[in-house]
Parts: structure tokens; C-alpha cells; sequence
């Protein structure tokens, strides 16, 4: 006898754990149980494809929530939100086909108040949801706090000016966050707004804290326990790990690249500041911040400096980076990629020495397929699974046996797959393409997954 995982945590929650369990007891639990097992099987239908019902599908991460809902914040666009019901194919109740659009919600805000900056007023909204994106506060749905949906947003005020922040919605309510809807998380610093790819584009979340970088190279947090910045934040990065935006670098490209590795027991986050330029292999560097230190400092293996990747064939700016594992699942190398439409340009440099070039199999393995580089690559189980945005789906790759997994590419129709979102267990998976399709996959690339839940 076996109960959903969700009904057993209910069980755990409310029966008598500190009496001896009586025999009359456990026959009517079990009683119970197999009449609770008849009406809720433990695996739901599937998610076939389905419509997101939004308009143009330009949205990059699925987000599987608390409530086993999916949820999707847009890019490129004004802060916006949808919600898909998986075991129904439908949206969820009281989510319009459009989305619900968070600028109708900013505009009512004190800016002044939130800004300290008297007079000023809201004018627009801006999403880049790369990386780690938008994300709930916590994963208990018991709890109302963990069904606030926290996104980093770009607001243009009435300066003309962007201030950078994350932006709380509550997926209960469907309005902003009550006493905590925006933390500005760094009030002194204004960017023009004629950027090119917005601010902010993750929230790397450490523990109870987030990181994220601003286009002026300042490391911001995020402190999810106050819903404002970390006491302490921002920090500036060191000057040594940048190069100079020249004609010949280009200009930053804003924003960079920012994941969080445990390397070695060292909480630790990598960071990729990339430049366009028409000379090629200038234009990138990579570099990593010790976070055991309670003041920004730069791992000791990069000798407080970043490195410049070697020559990327073709490409003019590189365009995101992954971790290379052993096959123990040890991570072992960072890996940067163009944005050119192949993953041939691309070089992997040594965790622990990064003058050291090395990922010839993940790289050989990975030239594989012909879309754009790679998109919000997911890694879970060993393996990594990431979207190209082209027409075969999504791809995987084995880090145990160092090679393409079985079965992949998967796709359901020509989805132009972005990224995606998976069960804690690494089980089932959620992906989202560019036409606005969302549909599951099972780890072992079957579709749709037969292991959905029910909300």
C-alpha cells in the first residue's frame, strides 16, 4: 500500500506519532488510505502540448511552482505572468490568455517612497528572465509566503531613468506582494534607458539570499528573509576583472552571466562579463567571488584578476557558460559558448587552474546539433538538459558517460524549446518554446511524462 507523496506528507503531519498505534487505528487508516488511493491515483494524466495562451511565446523558463502549477514570467517584454494548470492543460483560474500584467499593479505604487527620490513616477517595466530567473520564496504550499513569486525587474521611472529591483507577486492573491511588492536593490545607482538587454537578469539564490550583477558591475543581494537588499549590498567588482570598453573590446554587454558552484566545499559564484566586439576572442572574461568572505573578494585560484577566454571562431561575443562534471559528479571545468548558431565555438577552462584549457568530451559531444548555442541549461541527476531554440527540442547530455543521453533530442512538435523546469526529483520535466507551447518530457526522454501531478 502506497500513498502519493502528497498525502503521505499529510499523513506524517496528522496522525497520533506520539501514541503506540492501536490495531483498530491503523485498519481504518488503511481503510482510508485504499478508498483515498481509488479517487487520487498517485500518477496523474499527462502533459500533453498545450497552449500557453500567451501571445508570441517569448518566454524563456517555465517555473514549476509550490502548487505544482507552471507558472512563466516573459522576456524582452513588460513584467507579465502566466500560470498553466498541467494535469488540466488549461490556465489557471483567474489568469487572462494574455497574462496578467504587472505594470497595471506598478503604477499605483509610491515610487517616491520606494526610491526616496521625491516626485518620481513609474513609466514602464522591463523582464530579461535568463539563468536563475524569477522563483518562489519557498517550496512549502502550506505556507502562504512560499506562493510569492519573486522576479528581477527593470523599472523605468520618470527620469528616464531605469532603477534595478525584484518584484514580488502572490500567486494566491494574484496582485503584488502586500508590505514588501518592490526592493530596490540599488538605490544610488540610474542607468540610461536605452539598454540593450535590460538589468538584471538573475537571482542566484545562496541559502536565504540571492546575487545578482547591474551594468555597473556592482554585485547586488537579495535578502529573502527582509524581502529587501542584504545588509552590506552592493559591493563593486574589483576593476581588475574587467576590460576597458574600447573601441576594439566593444561595449559591456549588459546584463552578464552569473551562476552560483559549490567548488571544493567553497560556496563560490562565477561570473562572465562579455563585450561585443568585431575582434574576436577580447571580447569575454570569466572570473569567480569567494563568498565565504563577508566582503566581495575574488577566488584564490583566479589570483584577483578574471581570465580572457581563448578565440571563439566566428563569434563576436560569447554568450553564456555551463559547468563541466566528472563522472562521479564532481564539477571540473566552467565552459563558454558563442552566440553563434552551433556550440563548435566554444572553450572550457579548469576549475581549479583556469589558464588550463580542457571539456574535449562535453565540447566534441555538444557540437552536435546546429541551434543557437544553448538555452537555460538545467542540471540534475549528472545530466544536463537545455533547449537550443531550434526545431528539435530539448537536448541532454550525460556527464556519467560522457555522452548524448539516449533518446535525445525530445520534442513535441516544433516547440523552439527554450528552457526547463523539473520535479524536485528530476523525474518529469516541464519545457517551453518559443510558439508558446509548453509540454512534458520524462527523464529518460519520453513524451509526454506520465509522472505528472495533480495541482
Amino acid at each position: 500500500l502506497s500513498l502519493p507523496s502528497s498525502r503521505r506528507q499529510f499523513f506524517d503531519q496528522h496522525t497520533m506519532t506520539s501514541q503506540t498505534p492501536r490495531p483498530a487505528l491503523l485498519l481504518a487508516v488503511a481503510v482510508f488510505a485504499v478508498v483515498l488511493l481509488a479517487l487520487v491515483p498517485e500518477t496523474n494524466a499527462a502533459c500533453e502540448a498545450l497552449s500557453t495562451g500567451s501571445s508570441g511565446g517569448d518566454g524563456y523558463i517555465p517555473i514549476l511552482g509550490p502548487d505544482n502549477r507552471i507558472y512563466n514570467v516573459f522576456h524582452h517584454l513588460a513584467a507579465s505572468v502566466q500560470c498553466t494548470n498541467p494535469f488540466t492543460g488549461t490556465l489557471c483560474t483567474g489568469y487572462p490568455p494574455k497574462a496578467i500584467k504587472l505594470n497595471d499593479l506598478y503604477v499605483n505604487l509610491d515610487w517616491a517612497k520606494i526610491t526616496g527620490t521625491p516626485g518620481i513616477t513609474f513609466i514602464g517595466s522591463f523582464v530579461q528572465n535568463n539563468n536563475d530567473g524569477p522563483q518562489f520564496r519557498c517550496s512549502d504550499p502550506s505556507r502562504a509566503e512560499c506562493l510569492e513569486l519573486l522576479m528581477p525587474v527593470s523599472f523605468l521611472l520618470s527620469d528616464d531613468l531605469y532603477r534595478f529591483g525584484v518584484s514580488c507577486f502572490d500567486t494566491k492573491t494574484l496582485t503584488l506582494c502586500a508590505g514588501h511588492p518592490v526592493a530596490i536593490l540599488n538605490p544610488n545607482a540610474f542607468y540610461g534607458a536605452n539598454l540593450l538587454n535590460g538589468g538584471i537578469e538573475s537571482l542566484v539564490r545562496v541559502g536565504d539570499k540571492a546575487f545578482s550583477v547591474d551594468v555597473g558591475m556592482n554585485l547586488l543581494c537579495f535578502d529573502f528573509t527582509t524581502s529587501q537588499s542584504c545588509a552590506g549590498y552592493p559591493q563593486q567588482i574589483p576593476s581588475e576583472v574587467l576590460l576597458p570598453a574600447t573601441a576594439a573590446n566593444g561595449a559591456l554587454q549588459a546584463p552578464m552571466t552569473l551562476r552560483y558552484l559549490e567548488y571544493k566545499g567553497r560556496p563560490s559564484l562565477y561570473l562572465m562579463a562579455s563585450y561585443f566586439s568585431l575582434k574576436v576572442g577580447t571580447g569575454v572574461r570569466v572570473t569567480c567571488i569567494d563568498l565565504t568572505s563577508s566582503k566581495l573578494a575574488i577566488c584564490s585560484e583566479y589570483a584577483d584578476q578574471s581570465y580572457t577566454v581563448s578565440a571563439l571562431p566566428g563569434a563576436k561575443y560569447v554568450f553564456d557558460f555551463f559547468f563541466d562534471y566528472d563522472k562521479a559528479g564532481s564539477p571540473t571545468s566552467i565552459c563558454l559558448f558563442s552566440n553563434e548558431n552551433t556550440l563548435n565555438s566554444a572553450n572550457c577552462l579548469s576549475l581549479a587552474d583556469p589558464t588550463v584549457s580542457t571539456g574535449k568530451e562535453v565540447l566534441d559531444a555538444l557540437k552536435l546539433h546546429s541551434g543557437e548555442g544553448m538555452f537555460n541549461q538545467l542540471t540534475i541527476n549528472n545530466r544536463m538538459y537545455y533547449g537550443a531554440f531550434d526545431a528539435q527540442g530539448i537536448y541532454c547530455y550525460d556527464f556519467t558517460t560522457a555522452a548524448i543521453c539516449p533518446n535525445f533530442p525530445v520534442r513535441n512538435g516544433i516547440t523552439v524549446d527554450y528552457g526547463i523546469a523539473a520535479d524536485p526529483n528530476g523525474r518529469c520535466m516541464f519545457s517551453l518554446g518559443h510558439v508558446s507551447v509548453l509540454y512534458s518530457f520524462a527523464a529518460e526522454g519520453t513524451v509526454p511524462c506520465n509522472s505528472v501531478r495533480a495541482p
